[in-house]
Order: C-alpha cells, then sequence, then structure tokens
C-alpha cells in the first residue's frame, strides 16, 4: 500500500518537488509517483506495445493493485489509501499517478481513471453492505470496476421497479474494460425523472456485451456495448438516491475531467520526449527550436491550469466542476495538437490518443456547454 497503517496520524510531509510555477509536492506524493514511475516502466513498458495492439492489461492493473494504486479514493476502514489527516493518496497524487501510467501505456492509465470513478460512486453511495463486501477487494485489484455513463444522464437505459428489485433495459457503448470487470456502476433512467446508479454485478442475468472496435490511438481498454435485456439489479444495489443521478455525478465529473487532462499530459509528455530522440543534433535548427519552445510553452500552461483545478476540486468537491472540466479540454486540446505535430499520420494512430481521451466519461463539446452555460448565466446575474 502507499500508506503506513500502524500509525493513527502522520504529518503532512514537507514540500520537496515543484510540478509547475508555484505548485511543490509533499515528499511523499513524490514518493508515491515515483513509485508509480517505476512500476509503469518495470511491469507496462515490456508490454506496451502489444497493449497498444489491443491486449488488455489486466496483470498490470493486478500489479497497480498490489501497491494501493487502485485504492486511491477508498477509505483506509476498507482497506484503501484514501487521503486523510495527512496520510495516503489526494487529489494531486491521483492525476500525477495517472500521468506517469499515461507516459509509458495510456490504456493502463485510462482504465484506472476508470476503476477509480466507480470506486467512488461506491464509497459516495454505497449502503454498508456493498461498501464491506465490494471495496476492499476494489482497492487490492481483486475486483475491477468500470462506469457505464454517457455523462449527461442515463446512457440510454431505463429502470423499473419490480419488487424488490429493478430491471434495466437499453444499451451504451464505449463502456472501458467491458466483459473484464467485474463491476458495472450503471447510469439508469426512471423515465421522466432523473436518473440513478445502480451497481451492476458480472453474471447478472440479463447483461451481455458486444465488443466494440478499438478507441482511436487507444488499444487495450477492451471498448464495448454494455446490453442490458431486462437485467436484475436487486434494490439494494442502489447508489446514493432513487432520482439524484447529480449527486454523484458532479464528483465523478469533476475527478474524472482531472484524470483525463492528466493522462493527456503523459501522453504528449511522451510525445515529446520522442520528439527529443529523433532530433538529436537539430539544437541549432531555429524551425525545430521554435516548434519544441511552442509546445512545452503550451504543456506548461496546461500542466498550470489542472493544479489550479486540482486544489480547487479538493477545496468543494461536490461543487460544479466548472475548474476541472477547463483543465480537460485544454489538456486535451493541447495534447492532441502536441502528439499530431510528432507523430505521423498513417496507418498508426497514435496521434489521436489524447482526442479519445478528450471525448470519454464527459465529452469535451458537453463539457465547453457546461463552462459556456455557467459564464453566460454569471454575466446575466450581474
Amino acid at each position: 500500500m502507499f500508506v503506513d497503517h500502524d500509525h493513527d496520524h502522520v504529518a503532512i510531509s514537507a514540500p520537496t518537488e515543484k510540478v509547475a510555477f508555484g505548485f511543490e509536492l509533499t515528499s511523499q506524493q513524490e514518493a508515491i509517483r515515483q513509485a508509480v514511475r517505476e512500476l509503469a516502466h518495470r511491469e507496462l513498458a515490456p508490454v506496451a506495445e502489444a497493449v497498444r495492439k489491443g491486449l488488455f492489461p489486466g496483470e498490470g492493473l493486478r500489479k497497480l493493485g498490489d501497491m494501493g494504486a487502485l485504492g486511491m479514493v477508498v477509505p483506509y476502514l476498507f482497506g484503501g489509501s484514501a487521503y486523510f489527516a495527512g496520510r495516503g493518496a489526494d487529489t494531486l497524487t491521483f492525476v500525477l499517478s495517472v500521468e506517469e501510467l499515461a507516459r509509458i501505456c495510456p490504456a493502463v492509465a485510462l482504465l484506472l481513471v476508470n476503476h477509480t470513478l466507480a470506486t467512488l460512486a461506491i464509497v459516495m453511495g454505497g449502503n454498508a453492505r456493498l461498501k464491506a463486501n465490494c471495496l476492499p477487494e476494489l482497492a487490492k485489484g481483486e475486483l475491477l470496476a468500470t462506469l457505464v455513463d454517457g455523462g449527461s444522464g442515463a446512457s440510454g437505459l431505463e429502470a423499473r421497479r419490480y419488487g424488490e428489485e429493478y430491471l434495466v433495459s437499453g444499451s451504451w457503448a464505449p463502456v472501458l474494460a467491458g466483459g473484464e470487470a467485474d463491476i458495472y456502476v450503471t447510469s439508469v433512467s426512471h423515465g421522466s425523472r432523473e436518473g440513478s446508479w445502480l451497481l451492476v454485478e458480472k453474471g447478472a442475468a440479463g447483461l451481455s456485451w458486444q465488443r466494440e472496435g478499438e478507441l482511436a490511438g487507444m488499444g487495450g481498454v477492451a471498448p464495448t456495448k454494455a446490453i442490458y435485456k431486462e437485467c436484475s439489479v436487486p434494490r439494494g444495489n442502489l447508489l446514493g438516491e432513487e432520482g439524484a443521478y447529480g449527486q454523484l455525478a458532479v464528483p465523478i465529473r469533476g475527478l474524472g475531467a482531472l484524470g483525463m487532462a492528466g493522462a493527456a499530459l503523459g501522453m504528449a509528455e511522451a510525445a515529446m520526449a520522442e520528439a527529443f530522440h529523433h532530433r538529436k543534433g537539430a539544437g541549432h535548427d531555429l524551425d525545430v527550436q521554435l516548434a519544441v519552445a511552442e509546445m512545452d510553452v503550451a504543456l506548461s500552461a496546461a500542466r498550470t491550469l489542472l493544479l489550479g483545478a486540482v486544489f480547487a476540486r479538493d477545496k468543494a468537491p461536490l461543487t460544479p466542476p466548472v475548474d476541472c472540466l477547463k483543465a480537460k479540454v485544454f489538456a486535451t486540446q493541447v495534447a492532441a495538437a502536441t502528439m499530431a505535430k510528432v507523430y505521423p499520420q498513417g496507418e498508426d494512430d497514435i496521434h489521436l490518443g489524447a482526442q479519445t481521451a478528450g471525448d470519454l466519461f464527459l465529452s469535451n463539446e458537453e463539457a465547453k456547454r457546461i463552462i459556456g452555460h455557467g459564464l453566460l448565466a454569471h454575466q446575466h446575474a450581474e
């Protein structure tokens, strides 16, 4: 695990390393980032090419579970490493971990984000039974969770009550790790009323998957269409209150946007490293100097915006995540532009990885709509 469970209190570590102008890491944050970096190079780098071509990185995810990286939002009580009293993994640690993984194997980074968001829904909305039964194994990587949600509603899925269960019908795509995951945190509608969240277990009667083609520039995430045909879900698997989709959607969107921004930066940094590798000896070429400087300035700006959003979310995690959405839109757009400059656009669509990240969990188009609506409403109020 990331933390020492034998101590009731551990003081917040002193700052040691800057990650952007005005921001510093604590020694604990830096230690966790370094541990994730080492694992990525040791365990993921040898299989990264195979994953990019479609291999599901199950073993890599299990290794992350062994070190505690899959339990970053799970409280200590349930075997996780969530941030309390200066201990364990906070939001910045999560983002830095995603970034480190994305440099080596973007699919693992996205699957970590996906698992963490689904786990967060259980932490915030699950009853005592669900938490006790699921969270310890989710934190250790013995169970893998995935999110089935369109980002703005109920993913085309409808649930109706039938006695002590819900019957869910409809389909949604893409679902990351479909068929591979053990738990499917699913948003559903109830006709004209606001939607809800349900925990659906692998093997539930009426749940099946149809494999989709790989996402552009993002092999290895096992995208599928989830198909629910009168899928039976116990009422006790309701997460949060019935008809209260937004109560969980707000924190999920915020953390998801930060995770996608971190993944985009990691992919862009890998592209920059590739550019430097192939441009050795070109240090006196003015065009090269200008191109590299332009990419670095844009990435530095994206990182600063992201870090500001991280701290804003930590202060108010249940408020609309506008700063998080801004960071995601900007980081994914900057990363996509950087990767397009570095990687040739041929049969290999690796240059589209950041663009794909921008459309997961909540598309950049929808994020811009939310940002714009908020800005115009604020101007109108003044």
